[in-house]
């Protein structure tokens, strides 16, 4: 694996802060209660796009744990604090299977993509867990009407679904990412054959 240079930290920072900018850009959206459950569907779909982008622009190890571990800061701030450790662990399971690849075979990139997407799923363990002080810190911070309507879009049983609806959805933007940016990839000898 060959060292870092200047514009590998200028790219993994670009990527961050476009995955970050997308991931603020939609929580505006959450004004209505009903974008909370979708961010599980359209944030790793959105996001696979920038990040197939980059990862074709940095074929080294650290990329996937880096973009992880700044959405998951995001999350402490919000006292999701599991949530960096399970990023990191996912995305140490994307870069293994990005390496394993040679950073060069887009199927390892989709299933490393959707493996780190599950890291979004992580908000949602707080309506499992601790359903009734969650609900209580969402009335002093969002309102009674707007608690109410979330929590009853979002039963407790249907949180274990999310962790597989996020990696589906990061499968599905990471291929959609690899479409977009197909020509590029093969320019830079990627696999893109089994598309």
């Amino acid at each position: 694996m060959s060292k870092y240079e200047k514009k590998d930290f200028i790219n993994i920072i670009l990527s961050c802060v476009l995955y970050l900018g997308l991931y603020f850009i939609y929580m505006l959206t959450e004004r209505s209660a009903y974008f909370i459950p979708l961010l599980a569907v359209l944030f790793p779909i959105l996001g696979g796009i920038p990040v197939v982008l980059y990862i074709s622009k940095l074929s080294k190890w650290g990329h996937l744990t880096a973009i992880a571990v700044a959405f998951e800061l995001t999350q402490i701030l919000n006292g999701d604090y599991l949530a960096l450790l399970v990023g990191i662990v996912l995305a140490t399971v994307g870069e293994y299977l990005m390496y394993k690849g040679e950073y060069k075979k887009t199927k390892n990139i989709v299933l490393a993509y959707g493996i780190m997407s599950i890291m979004i799923s992580t908000p949602y363990v707080q309506f499992l867990t601790d359903r009734k002080d969650y609900y209580d810190f969402m009335v002093k911070h969002m309102g009674i009407d707007f608690t109410d309507t979330v929590f009853r879009i979002i039963p407790a049983w249907s949180v274990p679904l999310y962790p597989v609806i996020t990696f589906v959805a990061g499968v599905l933007g990471a291929y959609i990412g690899i479409k977009v940016f197909g020509k590029q990839l093969m320019k830079a000898g990627y696999d893109i054959k089994w598309l």
